[in-house]
């Protein structure tokens, strides 16, 4: 509030100013279809999901900094304004103002890999510079170098169990996983007898794509509610050493959804 000198009189909140301030502190939006929050961290230079309680202390924080460097007079009575009510109103403010549909929706006419380096476009071979542009939610953990080889990895595991055609075909496979999108439409079964090496496959893989960008893979439960918001954000789906009547549980049908472009309702808590 200001006087007729247009001296401030008055210090107070506004909601929609908090939100506003809230996004010129941060890259944040808001995935409806997972009513989700998404803030860019610049230290993985990943997007990374985040609660409203989370947001909420973000933000109340960063009104206490900024209070106190520039309005430090009437900081002490701005500090107990930060009721939860006034935060809460203020990220329902900032939910429709970053509002962001399809955000992460892979864009099959590109292809980027995450690595630890930087941006790797596979068209150029070209490392790019990081940008929250790329709405990247998945790093590769494995470094970039050019010159490597993997023959004990080609010769001592792949070729003493599968075929030259068969390992080719993995390896694209593979390929698909790492840029996120399943040109294919098909999965992958590995079969061979006790011992034969298709566990230490799927390692290798899982630690390639990447702990974090792999999910579990659970006939039985895919008819459940919330099973599918755990694949969300995930490049790699895959189930380990399962039994002979896998692809007949209940929820087995969704499978051919899910390798398909086929639209599906998933719920989340």
């Amino acid at each position: 509030n200001y006087n007729q000198e247009n001296k401030p009189t008055k210090i107070n909140f506004n909601q929609e100013w908090n939100a506003r301030f809230f996004m010129q502190n941060h890259h944040v939006l808001f995935e409806p279809g997972e009513w989700l929050f998404y803030l860019y961290d610049e230290r993985t230079w990943l997007w990374r999901p985040e609660s409203e309680d989370r947001i909420k202390m973000f933000l109340s924080d960063e009104l206490r900094e900024y209070w106190k460097k520039f309005w430090s007079a009437e900081a002490m009575p701005l500090m107990s304004a930060r009721t939860d009510r006034m935060l809460k109103d203020s990220v329902n403010r900032l939910r429709g103002l970053c509002e962001k549909d399809n955000a992460f929706k892979r864009d099959t006419s590109k292809a980027y890999i995450h690595l630890p380096e930087g941006m790797l476009n596979l068209y150029t071979m070209n490392l790019e510079q990081f940008s929250h542009t790329f709405y990247s939610r998945n790093m590769i953990p494995i470094h970039l170098n050019e010159n490597a080889d993997c023959p004990q990895f080609m010769n001592d595991l792949l070729a003493q169990a599968l075929s030259v055609e068969q390992i080719e075909t993995l390896q694209k496979y593979c390929g698909m996983a790492l840029l996120g999108y399943n040109l294919s439409q098909q999965f992958i079964i590995l079969e061979c007898t006790a011992g034969g090496g298709k566990s230490t496959i799927a390692k290798i893989i899982c630690d390639v794509i990447g702990e974090d960008n792999v999910a579990t893979l659970r006939s039985d439960m895919l008819a459940e509610r919330f099973e599918m918001s755990a694949f969300c954000g995930k490049s790699l789906l895959i189930a380990n050493d399962v039994n002979s009547d896998y692809m007949r549980k209940k929820g087995a049908g969704v499978i051919k959804s899910l390798t398909g472009a086929d639209t599906l309702d998933v719920e989340f808590k």
